[in-house]
């Protein structure tokens, strides 16, 4: 049985990034709505901050599906 922490083609990489950048998003939105639940000014910096680097994360995924369709794309072409 080959073993899961090891990523040995392009492909597998790149859905292991996307898997991983999609645990991010849904990490930072709970960041999010627990800053938003805090009543302090902290608590809207901290739903800011959330929101900052979810827009960040959100572009990212956006780059991993790119590069998804392209190396599909490459792997039809083939």
């Amino acid at each position: 049985m080959a073993d899961p922490y090891v990523i040995d083609t392009p492909r597998a990489a790149l859905a292991t990034a996307c898997d991983e950048v999609d645990a991010l998003a849904d990490l930072l939105w709970l960041v999010f709505l627990a800053g938003e639940g805090m009543t302090t000014r902290d608590g809207a910096a901290v739903a800011w901050a959330a929101l900052l680097a979810l827009d960040h994360v959100t572009a990212l995924r956006e780059a991993l599906t790119a590069l998804e369709a392209a190396e599909a794309q490459d792997g039809a072409d083939a």
